[in-house]
């Protein structure tokens, strides 16, 4: 069964290509011509959910994130700069008291606090109607 399922499958997924390919280039073209309009569409920034006939589109901003490259070191940087209140008693790095205070660790080798913006589209949902034939 999941042999014949796999196969299905893949046959979809081929005659589905073409049609996420559009998606992703009109999906694109809708970002950027918002972008171009962004402080007309926005109210001038006030907003961050636009409105459209056929769905809207959202600029929303990710929570911050800490990643830690070589915790080792960056655990000892901490301890010599009496930062101890970022690693945790098991000796990991506590990545949710660094978001909590982000300034204490600018400036130290292996911490990054990363933060991006995510552009959403959401198409209202429609009904196709049936064609009797």
């Amino acid at each position: 069964m999941n042999d014949e399922l796999a196969v299905v499958k893949a046959r979809f997924e081929t005659e589905a290509q073409p049609h996420g390919e559009r998606i992703t280039a009109l999906t694109f073209g809708v970002q950027a011509w918002c972008e171009v309009h962004r402080m007309d569409l926005t109210q001038g920034g006030k907003t961050k959910t636009v409105l459209l006939p056929t769905g809207e589109v959202k600029w929303r901003t990710t929570p911050p994130s800490v990643s830690i490259k070589g915790s080792d070191a960056v655990m000892q940087l901490l301890r010599e700069k009496q930062l101890t209140r970022f690693i945790r008693t098991k000796d990991e790095i506590n990545k949710e008291a660094i978001l909590a205070d982000q300034a204490a660790v600018v400036g130290i080798a292996g911490i990054t606090i990363k933060q991006v913006e995510e552009f959403v589209i959401e198409p209202f949902n429609s009904q196709l109607d049936e064609v009797a034939s």
